[in-house]
């Protein structure tokens, strides 16, 4: 992204992005653009996690390259509605993360395509996540057989 580029932008700021520990340079404008649409969507302000873009340790190697953005809601959003926001607003790769206190998320426009997930930590602090898809195949479900 360039300077130039926030005139397109209606809710966040360059500032935001280098207090997040990013440099604008590193970021692609796509993924300010959405996830600018998801916070027009959900109403609410968003709030990007620092080293939630370029910058931090991620295992999705669209941080680095620009393309993925981590961020939380401000407010009391349901989960689902943050997911179908950033579907609208077009992001292929959603992580809905649960740290045993709020929920953050994980936005993608890379090209790898769709894919979803969740992640929970054992408890407020670990150090580790634990992953699991986020959409569940209901053929592959065992359920309790009635009496």
């Amino acid at each position: 992204m360039t300077t130039n580029d926030f005139k397109n932008i209606e809710f966040f700021t360059e500032k935001e992005i280098t207090d997040s520990g990013s440099h604008i340079s590193m970021v692609q404008f796509v993924v300010i653009h959405k996830l600018d649409n998801v916070r027009r969507i959900l109403g609410q302000p968003i709030s990007i996690l620092f080293n939630g873009l370029t910058s931090g340790n991620h295992k999705d190697p669209a941080h680095p390259a620009g393309l993925a953005v981590d961020f939380e809601v401000s407010g009391n959003t349901d989960y689902y509605m943050v997911f179908k926001a950033c579907l609208t607003a077009g992001f292929w790769a959603i992580g809905i993360y649960w740290n045993g206190q709020a929920y953050s998320y994980h936005a993608g426009h890379d090209a790898e395509g769709y894919r979803f997930w969740a992640a929970v930590k054992a408890e407020p602090g670990a150090p580790e996540w634990t992953y699991c898809p986020l959409i569940v195949d209901p053929a592959t479900l065992s359920l309790p057989h009635s009496a």
